[in-house]
């Protein structure tokens, strides 16, 4: 994106009472998000997907537990 238009995503961080903060972060251009099964990558994208307007609240997964 140019500097003048649009926006862009510098990280995404997610934090709670007696728990580490998680964080990812995004750097300029394409962005992969890749690794196993079950370790919160459709999180990551319903987080991302819910803070730009979606109307859906990403589901809880087990780790938001405390």
């Amino acid at each position: 994106m140019s500097a003048t238009t649009g926006f862009s995503i510098a990280w995404l961080r997610l934090t709670g009472p007696g728990m580490t903060d998680a964080v990812i972060e995004f750097g300029p251009g394409l962005n992969v998000v890749w690794g196993a099964s079950q370790t919160g990558k459709s999180f990551i994208f319903s987080c991302v997907d819910y803070m730009t307007g979606g109307e859906t609240v990403p589901k809880p997964i087990k780790q938001l537990a405390g």
